[in-house]
């Protein structure tokens, strides 16, 4: 960017480039990333209105049944999380709700409640496509990283009782 010929340690290692470094050199690279955070902390707030209107179901509704989303003008979502999760896992309204109740509103497997301000997010299988059920981010994320595989939380839970060894 500066057009400056300079030694390749004056470059981050990158491993996906051709060279293994960024096209970028360091001085470059660090002022651009001032220049995003400065724009960034710029943006204006998203005040939501009280209600929205889902483009979807065409129901107006409390903004805080659609998910925020701060690039869009109007700071959320255009569908609402009824038709989101319609749409996404095949649940029809009001199904989350009843499956929240018949879970207590705990996570199916920490049972704990979410975090503040958090709903439980929708676990469904990726093979069959079905919704097993309702579990807080941590744990559907635990589920995510060991790839929906039996095998591998066994083997976790094994290493856990050994203590790591």
């Amino acid at each position: 960017m500066c057009g400056v010929e300079k030694a390749l340690d004056e470059f981050y290692r990158l491993k996906r480039a051709k060279d293994r470094h960024m096209s970028r050199c360091k001085v470059c690279w660090k002022a651009r990333q001032r220049d995003i955070n400065v724009r960034r902390a710029a943006r204006p707030t998203v005040v939501l209105p009280e209600t929205v209107l889902c483009l979807t179901c065409r129901r107006t509704l409390p903004a805080a049944m659609f998910a925020l989303n701060r690039t869009r003008t109007r700071g959320c979502q255009s569908r609402c999380k009824d038709c989101h999760r319609e749409k996404r896992y095949g649940l029809a309204r009001g199904e989350y709700d009843l499956r929240l109740e018949a879970q207590s509103g705990l996570c199916a497997i920490c049972e704990q409640p979410p975090v503040e301000g958090k709903q439980l997010e929708v676990d469904h299988c990726h093979g069959a496509g079905h919704v097993r059920g309702l579990l807080c981010g941590p744990c559907n994320r635990m589920l995510g990283a060991a790839r929906d595989n039996v095998a591998t939380l066994e083997a976790a839970i094994e290493y856990l009782k050994g203590g790591g060894d």
